[in-house]
């Protein structure tokens, strides 16, 4: 067990970026990644890779994407803690694509491993899945339970996961003061991670994901990107990606307070120099801003934009290739 962590721990840059959504981040690191793992032959490595990918469409709402790449992270059994992981985002991603049958097959899994391992985190984690599989009135026992042992973990992404799920369950039942309350608590805390893709998910229940009542649609994002390489010699290597993503929404279709425009600009830089066959170096950069108009203004009420923080994110990796 401790050697798989020795070789999952470089790759918690890309844990984080697939945890909060960040979409032009993690396609650098995945690509970083995989070449790194197929170079030394690392099949765990590429799990973990695919459980990320997981973690990011579900995030991002493409669940389609999400549900092919937990499914190859799953079936690793030499990584059972990335197969863990993985398995409760093919649930969520099964659920959301309507397949559950395929979900419960994947609960009855999970169920195994996380009640031999008796932790809140795993129990959080299995609760939450076994109430989006449940039926009628009997889900809610499920979701508070999740709820529960998730804060007492202290996983405040899985946390706020919870209260999305239970928040959509209450809207369908048109509990809508419960379901506010669960979504507000998602979206702020989504907000105060950082995790901004996840913010527009908060609308879900209103319809499907990204549609509101009658058909509204809540949001329209377009989103521009641009991608570059050099390589400078045989040794080294510059990758650069570009994105903007520029959002439109109509606030009195939200259940939470949201901007009515924004814009997002990620810049993601990677540096690679190889010392030799079996040793490379790499440096990477991230840069994100945000420009945002204040809440429920925009281009009709005339609201003036703001800059929001910046966040910026350095790493610095050694691949070894180890052979005999």
């Amino acid at each position: 067990m401790g050697s798989s962590i020795a070789r999952i721990a470089p790759n918690l840059a890309l844990a984080l970026a697939a945890l909060r959504g960040r979409e032009a981040e993690a396609a650098v690191l995945i690509e970083l990644g995989t070449k790194d793992v197929q170079r030394r032959g690392s099949g765990q490595g590429l799990s973990f890779i695919q459980w990320a990918i997981a973690v990011l469409c579900n995030g991002l709402g493409r669940y389609g994407q999400a549900l092919a790449a937990a499914q190859q992270a799953s079936e690793d059994t030499r990584a059972q803690f990335v197969s863990n992981w993985a398995i409760a985002e093919l649930i969520e991603a099964a659920t959301r694509t309507g397949m559950p049958e395929r979900a419960a097959g994947a609960l009855d899994r999970l169920s195994e491993m996380t009640r031999a391992s008796g932790t809140d985190w795993a129990l959080g984690i299995e609760a939450r899945s076994r109430a989006l599989i449940t039926e009628g009135e009997n889900a809610e026992v499920f979701y508070r339970e999740a709820i529960d042992r998730l804060g007492r973990a202290g996983l405040r992404v899985e946390l706020a996961r919870a209260q999305l799920l239970y928040g959509e369950w209450l809207h369908r039942r048109r509990r809508m003061h419960d379901a506010r309350e669960r979504l507000r608590s998602a979206y702020e805390t989504f907000d105060s991670i950082g995790a901004y893709d996840w913010l527009d998910v908060t609308a879900g229940p209103r319809g499907g994901g990204r549609l509101g009542p009658g058909g509204g649609r809540l949001f329209t994002a377009t989103v521009g990107r641009v991608r570059a390489s050099y390589t400078f010699t045989a040794r080294s290597f510059l990758r650069l990606i570009v994105q903007q993503v520029r959002t439109e929404r109509h606030p009195e279709l939200y259940l939470a307070p949201v901007s009515r425009r924004d814009e997002a600009r990620t810049l993601s830089a990677l540096f690679g120099y190889r010392l030799n066959w079996q040793t490379v170096l790499y440096v990477g950069y991230g840069d994100e801003s945000a420009i945002a108009a204040g809440v429920g203004g925009g281009v009709g009420g005339g609201d003036p934009l703001r800059l929001a923080a910046a966040s910026r994110t350095v790493f610095f990796k050694v691949s070894y290739a180890y052979q005999r």
